[in-house]
């Protein structure tokens, strides 16, 4: 093998092995962005909520275009038809990206429980569901901070390795 060939080789595998870091440490990111859609979602829900009376239908449909969150449109029609919700919810989490189980669980217990009490009940819920949001998007965060360059740094690392045990 000739020296181009050789250096080719290296540039090649130390690039797939970054972005295949960058991939990793993205993946972080996306679960930032997605816990803060929802946190965003919560605290529009419980201002139609708490000052506007609105249900949770027109709640929905404002929110399907605007929010970061995906909400689909069998998610409008049950709630507007007063069906339960929750089944549909937890697809709409589960097509959101990159969360952890942790932070499904708060989401699929809100699916479980929004739309079935008081406004008095309802704001509770939503409030107590976006506290547990933001604890989960400070820890993601952190996480986010500390494995993000190393994820980068690995895969540059090994790529680099690949590539001189390749020349």
């Amino acid at each position: 093998m000739n020296g181009m060939t050789g250096i080719v080789i290296f540039l090649l595998t130390t690039l797939s092995g970054g972005a295949t870091g960058m991939y990793f440490s993205g993946r972080l990111s996306e679960r930032c962005r997605v816990i803060n859609s929802y946190i965003t979602l919560v605290q529009s829900m419980n201002c139609y909520i708490g000052f506007s009376g609105y249900k949770l239908a027109e709640i929905f449909r404002a929110e399907q275009k605007s929010s970061g969150c995906y909400i689909s449109d069998k998610l409008v029609e049950l709630s507007e038809n007063g069906g339960d919700i929750s089944g549909e919810w937890d697809i709409c989490v589960s097509k959101s990206g990159y969360l952890k189980e942790n932070d499904r669980q708060i989401l699929s217990e809100l699916g479980r429980t929004i739309g079935k009490s008081n406004t008095d009940g309802e704001t509770a819920v939503l409030a107590l569901a976006g506290q547990r949001l933001s604890f989960q998007l400070k820890t993601a965060e952190e996480e986010r901070k500390r494995k993000g360059r190393l994820y980068t740094t690995l895969g540059i690392m090994l790529g680099a390795a690949v590539g001189i045990m390749l020349i």
